[in-house]
């Protein structure tokens, strides 16, 4: 369970260079060097230089870093750099530096470096941390300094500590999360059977959207309705899966749906500062989207209905204080 990103090396890299600038990131973000007590599910951060660079960094020789030969290599890094995660033990991070030599010993071309993390250690906005931040430390270390990198702001143990303190403060939102609750009809022939629907068994489809479609969904919708590319898509989605019920005689015009947001929801805290903490902040929770009322034939045809529908998916979504981080607090922080 883990994120990955390949990065391109300079074409003169330098193997202990890019040793410090991997050490200046374990160092500097302390969920990097985590240990998971599966016991409590709490994580203990240890100190920076618990874990080295050579212990994370694995060093491969490849031809090439195009064609089939390098897909195949980079396959096989990423398998080796996955296998070596194990939270248990407090190995968050692993990496794989895809090196081209020639026959007569030379490097033929910039390599690679592949980046692997548990994703209980990082998250999407991470990396815009992570990638600046190994450049940076890796370009000082080239020129021989000590690399240094910004001062990090709230920690992840204070900003789960935090969060913690200020459950009881949003026990008003019981009341509007008891909403979303909906006795919503199946959308298969049967519910889910843990010992069957595991993620070996989902079968996935997909759908090449056209570039003027994709165009107006992220860009003319949000900003015709001074709002978020989530608000057109939810709203197809609940106009599509009522339209599907209503089909096969269901008149149930909710639709309750899981949404996750980034989770770096700052107000949640006063004073917290997240802008340069790793970490997995993603939250998830629940929102009922209700059409009753709508015309889904008209939405479905493109008529007025299809813009009602995004208002009030948009207005729904506003409503919801902080982005809908009170709901994992309340579930699994508040201990009355």
């Amino acid at each position: 369970y883990s994120q990955s990103a390949l990065i391109a090396l300079p074409a003169d890299v330098s193997g202990p260079a890019l040793e410090r600038a991997l050490q200046t990131i374990l160092d500097r973000h302390d969920v990097l060097r985590a240990r998971l007590d599966a016991a409590t599910h709490q994580l203990e951060i240890r100190e920076p230089g618990s874990i080295t660079a050579p212990d994370i960094l694995r060093r491969t020789s490849i031809v090439s870093t195009s064609g089939e030969e390098f897909v195949a290599a980079a396959e096989t890094a990423m398998q080796d750099a996955s296998s070596r995660l194990d939270p248990e033990h407090g190995k968050m991070i692993s990496a794989v530096w895809l090196d081209p030599v020639s026959s007569n010993g030379n490097r033929a071309e910039a390599g690679r470096l592949l980046l692997v993390l548990h994703h209980l250690a990082v998250d999407g906005v991470s990396w815009r941390m992570l990638v600046p931040g190994l450049v940076t430390a890796y370009a000082s270390a080239f020129d021989g300094e000590t690399p240094i990198l910004p001062p990090g702001g709230t920690s992840i143990r204070r900003w789960a500590t935090a969060l913690a303190e200020t459950a009881a403060l949003r026990r008003d939102e019981i009341d509007l999360w008891s909403r979303m609750r909906t006795d919503e009809p199946l959308l298969g022939a049967r519910g889910l059977d843990p010992a069957v629907d595991v993620g070996a068994t989902v079968d996935r489809v997909s759908v090449d959207v056209p570039t003027s479609v994709t165009e107006n969904v992220i860009s003319t919708v949000p900003q015709h309705f001074g709002g978020s590319v989530n608000d057109g898509l939810l709203a197809a989605l609940a106009i599509a899966v009522t339209a599907w019920r209503r089909s096969r005689g269901q008149r149930s015009g909710d639709v309750l749906v899981n949404l996750e947001g980034h989770g770096r929801e700052e107000n949640a805290v006063p004073g917290a500062d997240l802008s340069r903490t790793v970490g997995w902040f993603t939250t998830l929770f629940p929102v009922r989207i209700d059409l009753t009322g709508l015309d889904v034939v008209d939405a479905l045809a493109g008529g007025s209905t299809a813009a009602s529908a995004v208002k009030l998916v948009k207005e729904t979504l506003l409503g919801l204080p902080d982005n809908g981080i009170g709901f994992g607090i309340l579930k699994y922080l508040d201990r009355n």
